[in-house]
């Protein structure tokens, strides 16, 4: 048994992104993918008897699969890169629901001669990897193509063929509207662990257990970032894509930390 197979919230899914993730190069952004797996082992295994340690482990698995994909495309050496702050608490609780919001707004997309955009593994190459599959529709229906790498691709849209703007479903995705609000839940996430771990004027954070399907809620999180990781970290090329949404993600993060000052997060 490894030390990723007493994860109970783990599906057969998850456990197949989880093989993909050990093919590949045993990097530092991988020792932090695996370590992310550890944290959310260990929270099932102590949520009984300690659900604030729990609770601890559980969000630093999120913060270490950040931080990991963060670190990957740093080593590619993606332009704009370098100004991800890794070790900003920020930068790393903006990472999920930034993802979540290319996710939704990918899944509105609507395409002439394709039907749907899936995540899968094709059975066609030398080693197993997760990309993107176009399932095709009209002379081709049936049919699926995928691009190689998975993101070498472009989107444009509007009149003014510009990148995609995920602001309005980065806010849904935090559940909030405007950039005080925003601010408000970056720095909440960012000050989660401190809760457990200090007191404050009030003493210190006691649960009599976690609330409900806490942990499934933090792998659904850690998994995400995971399959966004494993689409961009095994490629050395610098795939478009990639490319404009870190540019994406910076202006929404420094934009935030501009408006509230340089010590925020």
């Amino acid at each position: 048994m490894s030390k990723h197979d007493d994860i109970p919230t783990l599906t057969d899914d998850d456990r197949r992104i989880v093989e993909l993730l050990r093919q590949e190069k045993d990097d530092w952004s991988r020792k932090g993918f695996e370590a992310a797996l550890l944290h959310l082992s260990c929270a099932h295994r102590i949520a009984d008897v300690d659900p604030e340690m729990a609770m601890f482990r559980a969000i630093t698995a999120e913060e270490e699969v950040a931080t990991a994909l963060l670190r990957a495309v740093q080593s590619i050496g993606y332009p704009g890169a370098s100004r991800l702050r890794v070790r900003n608490h920020v930068y790393k609780a903006a990472v999920f629901p930034f993802i979540a919001a290319i996710s939704k707004h990918a899944s509105n997309l609507k395409f002439n001669g394709i039907i749907e955009i899936r995540l899968g593994v094709p059975k066609e190459g030398e080693r197993p990897r997760l990309t993107l599959a176009f399932i095709l529709d009209g002379a081709r229906a049936g049919q699926y193509a995928h691009p190689n790498p998975p993101l070498n691709l472009h989107l444009r849209e509007g009149e003014e063929k510009s990148f995609p703007d995920y602001r309005r479903y980065f806010f849904e995705a935090v559940g909030r509207t405007g950039y005080e609000d925003l601010r408000k839940y970056l720095e909440v996430k960012a000050n989660e662990r401190n809760l457990i771990l200090y007191a404050s004027q009030r003493g210190l954070l006691r649960l009599r257990e976690l609330p409900p399907d806490y942990l499934k809620f933090q792998k659904i999180r850690v998994m995400a970032i995971l399959k966004a990781a494993l689409l961009i970290w095994p490629y050395n090329e610098i795939q478009p894509f990639v490319e404009e949404a870190i540019e994406a993600f910076l202006g929404l993060v420094e934009r935030l930390r501009a408006e509230r000052g340089a010590e925020f997060g």
